[in-house]
């Protein structure tokens, strides 16, 4: 303990040797003072009681030798220690005590640090929602216009444009935001600039700031444009800023998302959430939002049922709306109810509509008309959705009734026209019947000229096998199951060849179709003269006819008659006057 002490004290001495001494080396006594700051939060994380001894030490030895800006330091130092320890009520007093040092010693710079950290320190507490926050950035604000420092100003112009847009007034929020980057461009080249930039006063924060205004505004063209000024910034300083780099993509992929390309926005969010350098204190929130982003990806492209499971999944109680302990997912509620209430489950989409109102209600750092505004808002968006699910359901009831309807009238004109020519072909086998006409006797194989066939088969053999087949036909030989082409030329006494030539030069077909037709023509006067024979199955009525299915008995009757056989034989039986 005793070294620790002889060490800080050296610390001391040089801190006062260097500033008296070299009252003009600021970045000396900058460097001494770092190393007192150092030690004493080195001691907040392993000893508080030493932390504070050490800043009291610092604060006496500063009255001594009155120096109130160093005295200042001493107190933020105390605020510090006590915000570590979570003694939180001790944290405000000493804000309260450091704040009216710094006015009572018109200590300028201090004074608008004192307006950061009190505001700061609210928001850590109550979140950005509380109202208290806007007063004091205006105060601050109002202090640095008066001091003309253009640093500061910038610094409380953003802190309230970012209120604003935290509460949705997007307009009052670009307001700000423009007077903010307007200010620190006229105060970029100042020597002090780089010194500010812990405290958020930098060009990459205030364009990553009004790009998330156009964003909300789903200005897709301003977006890319401050998010293009945000690159060239980047580049200016060598690209290293990981989280402005990081938040670069992010922007890429929510500019994307408005444009409906789906795909660059996962690819920009992939990037944006690669590696885990800026989530190292907190990879579970990296996880929240990868989720989050991936679902606003997922309803983009329409598929609600994996919104709902991945939404689904996150840790609902974490969802706040002032960032208070909590994640700020500005549509999360909103997104999930509609993927509900598009997969048709209504009951769930009234359950995170209405947490979607709470969190609409629950904003402190809106008044109760504007509360009463957005909900009426989100009330009617959430009315017409519905009517659109509704009117869309309605229509598609509507589009397959009258596609049924006009389905069923198309069938039943194909059903009337298939059954007049059904009637037709009938009716003309009928025709044929009762004029006792042969279906393989046509007039155009009588007019046939001999054929090559012919001319090498004596007339003779001609006229002995024809008449051979005529007998056989008398004795209805067709009708056997046996009955071929080798079987019927070696009963006529000759062979296939002469068979198949004289029945191609008398009816013009081959064999297989002869028998075939024989068949169908002795089914077709059968059923119509023998009522009994109607009455057989399909299969019964083949095996009368020689076939060994029923399958080819139909499949010739079809081909040779354009009906089926059971379409004839209902038509018999319903025909009185056959």
């Amino acid at each position: 303990m005793g070294a620790l002490k002889k060490q800080f004290s050296f610390i001391l001495i040089m801190f006062f040797f260097v500033s008296f001494s070299q009252k003009k080396n600021d970045h000396k006594v900058n460097l001494a003072l770092d190393s007192i700051k150092d030690s004493i939060k080195k001691f907040s994380r392993t000893d508080s009681t030493k932390a504070f001894a050490m800043a009291t030490d610092l604060i006496k030895v500063a009255r001594r030798e009155s120096n109130k800006k160093l005295e200042f330091e001493g107190y933020l130092l105390i605020y510090r220690i006590y915000f570590f320890e979570k003694r939180y009520g001790e944290a405000l007093e000493t804000i309260e005590r450091f704040f009216a040092f710094a006015k009572e010693n018109d200590l300028t710079d201090e004074l608008l640090r004192a307006y950061h950290l009190k505001s700061t320190f609210i928001i850590h507490q109550n979140g950005l929602s509380d109202l208290s926050v806007l007063s004091n950035y205006h105060d601050g604000l109002d202090y640095a216009i008066k001091s003309n420092n253009d640093l500061w100003e910038s610094k409380f112009l953003n802190d309230i444009s970012s209120f604003h847009l935290h509460s949705e007034d997007y307009q009052k929020a670009l307001i700000f935001k423009k007077r903010a980057i307007s200010k620190i461009i006229e105060a970029n080249n100042i020597e002090s600039y780089q010194l500010w930039e812990s405290y958020g006063i930098n060009l990459k924060n205030y364009y990553s700031g009004i790009v998330d205004i156009y964003l909300a505004l789903e200005n897709d063209d301003l977006s890319e444009c401050y998010n293009d000024l945000l690159k060239n910034e980047l580049k200016s300083k060598g690209f290293h800023n990981e989280f402005f780099r990081k938040q670069y993509y992010f922007n890429k992929a929510e500019i994307n998302l408005i444009r409906k390309r789906f795909d660059l926005a996962e690819y920009h969010y992939s990037i944006a959430f690669d590696g885990d350098s800026i989530y190292k204190k907190n990879r579970g929130l990296r996880e929240v939002l990868k989720k989050y982003c991936s679902g606003k990806v997922d309803f983009g492209k329409g598929k609600y049922e994996t919104v709902i499971n991945k939404f689904n999944s996150i840790d609902t109680l974490k969802i706040g709306t002032n960032g208070n302990n909590t994640i700020y997912l500005k549509d999360f509620f909103k997104i999930l109810y509609k993927s509900y209430l598009y997969t048709g489950d209504l009951k769930k989409a009234d359950y995170y509509f209405e947490r979607h109102l709470l969190s609409i209600s629950r904003k402190n750092n809106l008044n109760d008309s504007i509360k009463s505004k957005f909900i009426k808002i989100e009330r009617e968006d959430y009315k017409r959705t519905i009517e659109l699910q509704n009117r869309k359901r309605d229509n598609l009831i509507l589009f397959v009734s009258l596609l049924f309807v006009i389905l069923f009238a198309l069938l039943y004109i194909w059903h009337l026209t298939v059954k007049k020519k059904n009637e037709k072909k009938f009716n003309l086998i009928i025709k044929r019947l009762k004029e006792k006409q042969n279906f393989l006797e046509r007039e155009d194989y009588k007019k046939r000229k001999k054929n090559d066939i012919k001319s090498k088969i004596k007339e003779e053999i001609v006229i002995k096998l024809f008449n051979g087949l005529k007998k056989l036909e008398e004795k209805e030989y067709f009708l056997n199951k046996d009955c071929n082409s080798h079987i019927l030329a070696k009963k006529l006494n000759t062979n296939t060849t002469y068979l198949s030539g004289v029945i191609n030069l008398k009816y013009g077909v081959n064999f297989s179709t002869y028998i075939n037709t024989l068949r169908i023509e002795y089914a077709i006067m059968r059923l119509k003269s023998d009522y009994m024979f109607r009455s057989y199955s399909i299969q019964s009525i083949s095996e009368e006819l020689g076939y060994k299915s029923p399958d080819s008995f139909v499949k010739y009757f079809k081909k040779r008659t354009g009906l089926l056989p059971s379409y004839f034989i209902n038509k018999l039986n319903s025909t009185e006057d056959v």
